[in-house]
């Protein structure tokens, strides 16, 4: 089974099909074409899903309440302004026209809800873009080192001229405690793009820390390593990413 195949290009899928052809194996696609699309050419699974004899599911169990429900039906339909209303009506929309307090409102939930959470994979902020991104993270990682939730010591990383990210004193910056989330695939180490850790040891001298990965794995990496494998924060993330 291919879960979230609408995110799947149409180039990769078509391989995939045709391996599964090819070896005589069943493939499942599931996905919602009303959702996040490819990020390349794409298309393939929007057309399938549109086939007569394409399986439906209808039942809803990710939302809880019956207003939510039908407002998300609303939404996925494109019937937007009803569906607006109906969040905006249960307090779930929050608008301001000076961008710094709508982050500064969006930190402030974060780090409450990440109090009240036993896993901190749990909670993230999401944005659009990398830009936004990149801000918040930083919004959030200098007021969890004001409140000394953070290790002292930094392990600063910037990009050099071959666009590798070397030990440095400034720019991108690891610390212990720190939320990350890895950009490229590493078989030898299995690590893979999407996989969240958290920074356990901070070797400066070594340009070098070690990971708690999210399926309770210690791994070191160094900082070339990081270069190569889009070590990022991940306090916030993209709605692709997420």
């Amino acid at each position: 089974m291919l879960d979230e195949a609408g995110i799947v290009d149409t180039r990769n899928l078509a391989a995939l099909l045709t391996h599964a052809a090819l070896s005589r194996t069943m493939l499942v696609l599931v996905g919602d074409p009303c959702q996040l699309p490819e990020i390349e050419a794409g298309g393939l699974f929007t057309q399938l899903a549109r086939d007569p004899n394409t399986l439906h599911l209808t039942g809803n169990r990710r939302q809880r309440e019956p207003w939510e429900r039908d407002a998300l039906a609303r939404l996925r339909a494109g019937n937007i302004d009803p569906a607006i209303d109906a969040y905006a009506a249960h307090g779930r929309i929050h608008d301001s026209h000076d961008p710094e307090a709508l982050r500064a409102e969006l930190v402030r939930d974060y780090l409450h809800a990440r109090a009240q959470a036993e896993n901190h994979y749990g909670i993230a902020i999401l944005a659009t873009s990398r830009a936004d991104v990149a801000h918040l993270n930083a919004l959030v990682r200098a007021a969890l080192i004001a409140r000394g939730e953070l290790g002292a010591t930094p392990l600063h990383l910037h990009a050099d001229d071959t666009g590798h990210l070397v030990a440095a004193d400034d720019s991108l910056e690891m610390r212990t405690r720190d939320l990350v989330i890895i950009g490229r695939n590493d078989n030898r180490l299995g690590l893979y793009n999407g996989t969240r850790g958290i920074v356990t040891a901070v070797d400066v001298a070594a340009d070098s820390l070690t990971l708690r990965t999210d399926d309770d794995r210690d791994v070191t990496v160094t900082a070339a390593w990081a270069a190569r494998h889009g070590l990022s924060h991940a306090y916030a993330m993209t709605l692709h990413k997420a």
